[in-house]
C-alpha cells in the first residue's frame, strides 16, 4: 500500500467515524406519550426523585417512572404501539429509542398493543420472573404478583419469548397464557384460550378506536397521538396545504402553544406540554397555520417514520433583543408557533441527516439545512391573531401554566430581536416537572425490585444532560429561580438487571401424556400443539396411542378422555380467532408523492362543512376530573383482524383463505 493509499484509508475511516458519532449524538426520534389517565397516577422524571401527579400529554422517555394507584388506570403511546396499565402498576422505561422499547414492570398489570414491529426494533418487558421478548405484532397482557413471586403471560395474538436466568425460554403463540415463578421459568399454571375480564374489554374498546381512526387516513400511525385527533376535530383540504386538521373549541382567541406549560426533558431541552386532550401530534409534529379565521394544523407529507421535535416554535432572541412582561420589568419569553415551509433547527445536539428528517413533515425547499440559526425577515405566522406568546422568565422556567401568566406582545415588539429554537434559559430543578401539582414520594419497595432482562439499560439522557450543561454555563440564569440544573444527575435509583443471553426458545424433554414428567421443575411442561384445520373441515381424530411424544413449546391442554392434572386448566369457551380488519387507509407510506387529502382516480371526498371555532366546547382546565373510560360496546376478541408485518390470512373471503395442498394435509394427519 502506498502512502497515498494509507492516507486515503486513514481519512475514509476517520470521516466513518465521524458520521458514526453524529448518528450516535442523535436524540431518538420517538417519545412515549401519556394519553390517558383514571384515577391516582404519579410519575418521577429521570435524573429526580421528586414525584408528581402525571399531566395528560407529558412525554416520557428513558428513565421516567409511573405508578397508577389503587382503582386507576392509564394509557401510553408510542408510535403505533399502545402501552395500557391497571391499577397498582409500576413502569420504569430502562430503554426507548428508535431500536429498543425496554419496559420496567416490577408489579401490576400491562396490556401491550404492538400494530407493527419493524425490522431491527425489539419491544421487551422486564419483569422479576423473566424477560417478555415481543417477536412478531399482536396483543400481550403481563401479570405481575409481587406477593406471589409469579409473573403471567398472556398472548391474545401474536408470538412471543419468555427468558428465565438459567438461559431457559419458552415460546407463546395466539391463545397461550402461562404463569411462572422464580427466575428460571418454573411453571405453576398454564390455559389455553383465556377468557376476558373488565380490564381486557377496556383495552379492546380503545383498540377498536385506533383501527377506526379518520385521522389515520391524513397521517402516519407513528405520528403519537394521532387518534386522539378525530373527536377534537375535523380534517380539510386546502389548495396551499393539502389536508389540513381544525380543532373545535370555544376559547375566544385561542391560538397554538398558548394553552399548556414548558417543561425540561433531556436530551430536547424545553419541551410544550399542551392542556388540550387532543394536545400532542400537532404540537410535536408539523406545522400550524392561520386560513380565514382559525387556526389549522398542516400535517405535511407523510412520512413512514416520523420525527419527534419537543415544541416546533420560534423563540425570540439575541444580543440586541430584550423583553420585559413582568410588573417587576424582569426578564421575558416570547414565542409564536413555526408555519409551514420553516425550518426547525434544534438547540440540542444533532446530525445534518437528523436536521433534515426532522423537517420531512414540512415543506422546506431543495436547500441544505445546516446546523446553525434559522432567521427570515418575517415568519408566516409572526402577524397572525394571538399568535405571539409571551411570559415571564420566571413563571417560564418554573413551568407554571402560560394561559394564567401570559402577556400580551406585539409583532413591532420583535423587531430586533433573533429567531432560535429554544431560549437559552438555564433549567432548574422545578423545570423537571413544570406545573405538574406535587405527590407524595412513593413509598412502596417494588419499584426496586430487580428483574431479568436480555441487555443492560443505557444510562439516562438526564444523567449526562450535555444541554443542561451549556446553558448553565452560557446562557441566562434567572434571579430567584433556584440554582440551575448541573449537567451530571445521576438517577435517583439505578435499575438492578439480572442480564440473560437471548438464546432461541428451546424445547423441553418429551414427557408422556400421563403427566409422570421426568424433566427438571425448572423446565417448561411439554405439551401439545393445537392442530390447524382448515376452514369447513372437521378435524379427523387419528389413532392415538397411550402415551406419545408432545411438542414442548406449546400451551398444555390437558389429554384426552383425561381429567385435567393439577395446574393444567382450558378454557373452551373462547374462540381465539383474530379481530376483525380495521377499514384500510390510505398508504400513504407506499406513496409518498400522492398529495395528502386528495381523491385518487375515480374517488371524490365526502364534503365536510367548514370547521369554526364554536363548534364544541372545550375546558382546558387542569383541576377538571380525569376522564371517564367506561367500557364501550365492543365486539370480542374472536373477530379477526390484520396486522402490519404479521403473517395471519384474513378470513371470510374465499379468495384469500388457505387452501393447503394434500401433502401438508398428509403432514396434518400425521401430527395428529
Amino acid at each position: 500500500m502506498t502512502k497515498l493509499q494509507r492516507l486515503l484509508h486513514e481519512f475514509v475511516l476517520l470521516a466513518s467515524l465521524l458520521v458514526s458519532a453524529a448518528w450516535a449524538d442523535d436524540p431518538p426520534s420517538q417519545v412515549a406519550r401519556l394519553s390517558a389517565v383514571e384515577g391516582s397516577v404519579t410519575f418521577a422524571p429521570a435524573g429526580s426523585n421528586e414525584w408528581a401527579y402525571a399531566p395528560i400529554n407529558r412525554p416520557m422517555t428513558t428513565g421516567d417512572q409511573l405508578w397508577v394507584d389503587k382503582a386507576g388506570r392509564a394509557e401510553l403511546h408510542l408510535g403505533s404501539t399502545a402501552l395500557r396499565l391497571g391499577d397498582q402498576t409500576s413502569l420504569s422505561f430502562l430503554a426507548l429509542d428508535d431500536q429498543n422499547t425496554q419496559l420496567k414492570i416490577t408489579q401490576g398489570t400491562l396490556n401491550l398493543r404492538v400494530r407493527t414491529l419493524l425490522s431491527g426494533q425489539q419491544v421487551e418487558v422486564d419483569t422479576p420472573n423473566l424477560a417478555f421478548v415481543v417477536n412478531g405484532a399482536g396483543d400481550y397482557r403481563l401479570d405481575i404478583d409481587p406477593n406471589s413471586n409469579t409473573t403471567r403471560v398472556t398472548v391474545w395474538h401474536g408470538n412471543g419469548s419468555a427468558l428465565g436466568s438459567a438461559n431457559n425460554s419458552f415460546s407463546l403463540h395466539d391463545g397461550d397464557q402461562i404463569t411462572w415463578s422464580g427466575t428460571d421459568l418454573q411453571e405453576q399454571s398454564a390455559i389455553a384460550g383465556p377468557g376476558e375480564d373488565e380490564f381486557d374489554r377496556w383495552a379492546l374498546a380503545r383498540d377498536q378506536r385506533e383501527d377506526n381512526s379518520v385521522s389515520a387516513h391524513y397521517v402516519s400511525r407513528e405520528v403519537t397521538g394521532y387518534e386522539a385527533l378525530d373527536d377534537n376535530g375535523s380534517w380539510q383540504t386546502v389548495p396551499q396545504y393539502g389536508a389540513v386538521w381544525v380543532p373545535r373549541t370555544t376559547i375566544v382567541g385561542w391560538a397554538p402553544y398558548h394553552y399548556g406549560h414548558w417543561v425540561w426533558i433531556a436530551p430536547w431541552g424545553w419541551t410544550w406540554v399542551d392542556d388540550a386532550p387532543w394536545g400532542f401530534a400537532p404540537f410535536h409534529y408539523g406545522r400550524w397555520a392561520y386560513l380565514g379565521s382559525s387556526w389549522c394544523w398542516v400535517p405535511g407529507p407523510v412520512h413512514p417514520h416520523p420525527v419527534y421535535a419537543p415544541a416546533l416554535v420560534a423563540f425570540a432572541g439575541g444580543n440586541a433583543f430584550s423583553l420585559h412582561v413582568s410588573v417587576n420589568s424582569g426578564p421575558g419569553v416570547a414565542w409564536f408557533p413555526l408555519g409551514p415551509g420553516e425550518v426547525y433547527r434544534p438547540a440540542y445536539g444533532s446530525s445534518a441527516n437528523y436536521i433534515t428528517n426532522i423537517n420531512r413533515t414540512t415543506v422546506v425547499n431543495n436547500t441544505v439545512i445546516n446546523n446553525v440559526t434559522v432567521n427570515k425577515a418575517v415568519y408566516v405566522n409572526q402577524n397572525a391573531p394571538n399568535a405571539i406568546t409571551g411570559m415571564a422568565a420566571s413563571a417560564f422556567v418554573k413551568g407554571q401554566p402560560v394561559q394564567g401568566a401570559a402577556a400580551t406582545i406585539k409583532p413591532q415588539q420583535l423587531g430586533q430581536a433573533q429567531f432560535e429554537s429554544a431560549p437559552r434559559i438555564a433549567p432548574v430543578n422545578q423545570s423537571l416537572v413544570g406545573s405538574a401539582k406535587p405527590a407524595p414520594a412513593f413509598s412502596g419497595g417494588n419499584f426496586n425490585r430487580p428483574v431479568i432482562s436480555t441487555r443492560t439499560p443505557p444510562q439516562p439522557f438526564a444523567a449526562h444532560d450535555e444541554l443542561a450543561g451549556r446553558f448553565a454555563a452560557h446562557g441566562q440564569a434567572v434571579p430567584g429561580a433556584g440554582a440551575p440544573l448541573t449537567q451530571v444527575r445521576p438517577a435517583a435509583v439505578q435499575p438492578q438487571v439480572n442480564v440473560v443471553h437471548t438464546a432461541m426458545p428451546r424445547a423441553a424433554a418429551p414427557v408422556p401424556v400421563n403427566g409422570n414428567s421426568q424433566s427438571s421443575g425448572n423446565q417448561p411442561k411439554p405439551v401439545a400443539q393445537p392442530v390447524r384445520v382448515p376452514q369447513g373441515q372437521s378435524p379427523k381424530i387419528a389413532p392415538q396411542p397411550d402415551t406419545r411424544e408432545i411438542n414442548a413449546n406449546a400451551v398444555p391442554h390437558p389429554p384426552a378422555g383425561r381429567a385435567p392434572q393439577q395446574g393444567w386448566q382450558q378454557n373452551t369457551g373462547r374462540n381465539m380467532e383474530p379481530r376483525a380488519n380495521p377499514p384500510i387507509a390510505p398508504h400513504y407510506e407506499n406513496a409518498p408523492n400522492q398529495a395528502r387529502g386528495q381523491p385518487e382516480s375515480g374517488q371524490q371526498l365526502a364534503p365536510q362543512r367548514p370547521a369554526t371555532m364554536e363548534q364544541q366546547p372545550a375546558n382546558y382546565n387542569r383541576s377538571v376530573p380525569a376522564q371517564n373510560f367506561a367500557p364501550q360496546k365492543t365486539q370480542n376478541r374472536s373477530q379477526p383482524t390484520q396486522y402490519p408485518h404479521a403473517h395471519n390470512p384474513p378470513t371470510g373471503h374465499p379468495e384469500h383463505q388457505h387452501k393447503p395442498d394434500e401433502q401438508h394435509q398428509q403432514k396434518d394427519e400425521q401430527a395428529r
